[in-house]
């Protein structure tokens, strides 16, 4: 669920999706390096079912949008989920485009200037996402999930049929953002540490060691 600036309207339509998905936020927020091929899979699965829905549309036959839309998600969630980099340049091209657009915006970026600003954004965070993995992807969730939590509190204050948007959150809602964001990096950093690190290295000189010490009966 990192398509920040489409968040809050996918939510709340309908509104009984709102709080599963905060708890995919938060699983995306606090352990999204651990869960990254679920959460492409997801996003898959979402653009699967716009891409088919549509389709249909567009060719004038509504009767197989359901039918449509449902393969659109087998095959997006295979497609992502089941070709990882395929699915991390999509998921954090979107993600940072997205979040580029919702602080230019936020801070009063022209709109000539925004557009490609967001897209070299988006590309370069793509390919952070496929170069330095681990900490592209640490902060991509940490930050796109915290973002997430607050627009869905800040979602339960409209009416079922409005369409809030996330860049209309207040300073202080920022605010919870760049808290929650830094509690889920500090979190994943900890927790994602692989584990051979702290195992001492084996040189060389000590595996002939014990090699003659194996030979030699002690």
């Amino acid at each position: 669920m990192c398509w920040l600036q489409q968040s809050v309207q996918l939510w709340y339509y309908p509104t009984f999706l709102l709080y599963p998905l905060v708890v995919i936020a938060c699983v995306e927020c606090f352990a999204g390096y651990h869960a990254w091929r679920f959460l492409i899979g997801l996003n898959g699965g979402i653009i699967g079912f716009v891409v088919g829905a549509v389709a249909c549309l567009m060719l004038s036959i509504p009767l197989l949008s359901p039918l449509a839309a449902f393969a659109g998600v087998i095959a997006g969630v295979a497609l992502f989920a089941g070709i990882v980099p395929v699915g991390s340049c999509v998921f954090a091209w979107g993600s940072v485009t997205s979040l580029t657009l919702l602080l230019g915006r936020f801070g009063g970026v022209p709109v000539n200037w925004l557009y490609p600003v967001a897209a070299a954004a988006g590309t370069a965070g793509a390919f952070a996402a496929m170069t330095v993995r681990r900490p592209a992807m640490i902060a991509l969730t940490a930050v796109a999930g915290a973002h997430q939590i607050v627009s869905a509190w800040h979602a339960r204050s409209f009416s079922s049929d409005s369409i809030p948007l996330p860049d209309v959150n207040d300073p202080a809602e920022w605010a919870a953002v760049i808290v929650l964001a830094a509690a889920g990096l500090l979190i994943q950093f900890t927790t994602s540490r692989t584990p051979h690190a702290s195992q001492p290295t084996q040189t060389p000189a000590s595996h002939h060691h014990r090699h003659r010490a194996s030979r030699h009966g002690g």
